[in-house]
């Protein structure tokens, strides 16, 4: 496998944040994408530890980077995840300081397998019909908020413009979509879901062939060990794996 798609794995992370309105600042050893306008963690502000260094090192450019959180009225950072390159030695050292960790996989395809695709087409949706769409999925959540969606669909805007929507209907049934990214040297594939009703049909393996069969390779996924051998039907592999750490105790 290519050397360069691990680092092709980390980067298609940052993209995708970024892509949702973050920028990217670094403290030290870590790398935060922060984003001013959507002050919630997960997606939308994260820390990565790009480096290793040493224990008292890494803690201090947690704190660092937690301070700048504070600045900004985002929420205290409970995790962070490894550059893939990090050494299991490093790795290890931060267990045995106590912080608890666990592993965050990637796949990639660099030859696509042949599917006989049967059924179904894709479809890229207006602007217009993905943020209704859109609007109607994030209002079925709990903690939908009026304000928070007065700027989630500015943002979501810019965001699809780099991830773009791909929709999966099959006898003129929407049964599925994902978003696909061509970025530099390479493509992500992101939220990949067929509808509960509609799986077990053969219709992920579709949607993923006939999306990514024009792509620029490779194409890289974050996918979990569990899903490996579906994504394996279509040629990729295990790229590389992160680590998830615990720093609530920082």
């Amino acid at each position: 496998m290519d050397k360069s798609i691990p680092s092709y794995c980390i980067q298609s992370e940052l993209d995708y944040s970024c892509a949702l309105g973050g920028s990217i600042d670094v403290f030290g050893s870590c790398v935060a994408v922060i984003n001013t306008g959507s002050k919630v963690l997960g997606d939308y502000n994260r820390v990565f530890v790009r480096e290793e260094s040493s224990i008292n090192a890494f803690i201090h450019y947690i704190k660092t980077t937690k301070d700048r959180f504070v600045e900004y009225g985002i929420p205290e950072f409970t995790r962070v995840e490894t550059f893939p390159n990090l050494s299991q030695g490093f790795i290890y050292s931060l267990t045995k300081a106590g912080f608890k960790s666990i592993e965050h996989t990637y796949f990639a395809l660099e030859h696509l397998k042949a599917l006989k695709s049967e059924y179904g087409i894709v479809r890229v949706p207006s602007n217009e019909e993905y943020l209704q769409w859109y609007e109607e999925k994030c209002r079925g959540y709990s903690d939908f908020e009026e304000a928070w969606w007065r700027e989630e669909k500015t943002s979501r805007i810019k965001y699809i413009e780099v991830f773009r929507p791909h929709w999966f209907f099959v006898d003129g049934v929407h049964v599925g979509y994902m978003d696909c990214a061509e970025l530099d040297g390479f493509t992500c594939i992101h939220d990949v879901n067929i509808y509960p009703e509609h799986r077990k049909k053969g219709y992920g393996l579709e949607m993923n062939y006939k999306v990514i069969r024009d792509k620029e390779r490779p194409v890289v996924g974050s996918i979990s060990r569990s899903n490996g051998d579906f994504y394996a039907k279509l040629g990729f592999e295990f790229a590389c794996a992160t680590r998830f750490v615990d720093v609530k105790e920082i």
